[in-house]
């Protein structure tokens, strides 16, 4: 039993490393025809790759400037 658990993970890594080729297959191409077949958009492809260039929520700002709180 022990030993299939690494087997599981080398196979979960394996399949999102496949997954992640194949998204930014479709970032690489020139048209859109597959990425709209799909129902998405370029910008929903970066944001699932992890690569969105988006600047970050409001309530990430308003947490960042938020004092930390001190405990006693």
């Amino acid at each position: 039993m022990l030993f299939r658990f690494p087997r599981v993970l080398l196979a979960r890594w394996l399949a999102l490393h496949a997954r992640r080729r194949s998204m930014s297959f479709l970032l690489s191409r020139t048209d859109d025809r597959l990425i709209e077949d799909i129902g998405l958009t370029r910008e929903d492809l970066r944001h699932l790759l992890g690569t969105a260039r988006r600047a970050p929520p409001a309530a990430c700002e308003r947490a960042a400037r938020r004092p930390a709180l001190c405990r006693k």
